[in-house]
């Protein structure tokens, strides 16, 4: 029996992806037009009539109408809106995946910061208070709030006034 490689996986997957044209395209050239969209405000009606002419989405017959009416505005308006959530949805995929692989990349790695010993420090005297320790910004220490078996607890909430009967 053939031992299974991951290139036969990828090319399957890539075959039977239920993304659209639309999505694919996207996919590939994400880095170029998300420069692109970030450079000027995009105008994803003027891009769903590239991507139709494209033949990268369908549309219905009322989206190449000659004039200006409300069916036309409203398939172009779903295009573009549909345009603009396959673009959401690949970005934010793209993303994670950046994400992922710089995580996986950070497995396995060695701290960068070491610990540096203090430098020492002059005579003061004991009036002075103690200079920060360099590094640290706060100070913690455990909460004083306990109660013992003994203790009667304060209740926090005052009681709810009851309703006198009429």
């Amino acid at each position: 029996m053939a031992e299974l490689q991951i290139e036969d996986l990828l090319s399957v997957l890539e075959e039977t992806s239920p993304t659209s044209k639309l999505g694919q395209w996207l996919t590939t050239h994400r880095v170029e037009f998300e420069r692109a969209v970030q450079s000027a405000r995009p105008r994803w009606e003027a891009l769903a009539m590239k991507f139709a002419e494209a033949d990268l989405i369908k549309v219905s017959q009322e989206f190449w109408d000659a004039d200006d009416t409300p069916g036309r505005r409203m398939a172009r308006h779903r295009a573009a809106e549909a345009v603009r959530q396959v673009w959401v949805r690949v970005n934010a995929r793209g993303r994670r995946t950046k994400r992922v692989d710089r995580d996986a990349r950070a497995v396995g790695r060695q701290p960068v910061a070491q610990a540096v010993p203090a430098p020492p420090q002059a005579q003061q005297s004991p009036s002075a208070p103690a200079a920060p320790t360099p590094g640290r910004r706060y100070t913690f220490k455990p909460s004083s709030l306990r109660y013992s078996s003994t203790e009667e607890q304060v209740e926090l909430r005052p009681p709810l006034p009851s309703k006198a009967p009429r």
